[in-house]
């Protein structure tokens, strides 16, 4: 059918560019196609419809990319997927919220290495809640 032969190509097509899902109507994108654009660049969730961001497809946008943290929304943020990003790029860090931020710097005070991608008012909120876990 017609129907399947666009849909190989789409998948191709994504498997080659993710971001080859901007030019599918949006009523159009599927799950499994979101999936695969992801896999390919995870940036391409910018494009993935808000209903169809599953906490599977922003694990596996993160994984491909960290930056991609940017658009996971702040409901689905978690400490597993912001490590994920972190891990990825510790550019994403700018994109972490900062209990979560706060939560991974007690789990592992090393990242405070990369500094320079958080803000000095997450550091230093960060910093002052171990303060006062530990010397209060």
């Amino acid at each position: 059918p017609e129907y399947l032969i666009r849909l190989e190509i789409c998948e191709l097509a994504f498997q080659q560019n993710g971001f080859a899902l901007y030019y599918v109507l949006e009523h159009l994108r599927t799950h499994e196609l979101c999936k695969i654009a992801v896999q390919q660049d995870g940036i391409t969730l910018f494009y993935v419809p808000k209903h169809l961001r599953t906490p599977e497809l922003n694990k596996l946008a993160v994984q491909q990319n960290g930056l991609a943290l940017k658009y996971v929304s702040e409901k689905m943020k978690n400490f597993e997927i912001c490590k994920l990003a972190f891990q990825q790029n510790p550019e994403s860090g700018q994109f972490i919220p900062q209990e979560i931020f706060s939560q991974m710097l007690k789990d592992d005070w090393k990242i405070i290495k990369n500094f320079k991608y958080f803000s000095v008012n997450m550091l230093l909120n960060a910093i002052g809640g171990i303060i006062d876990v530990y010397f209060v």
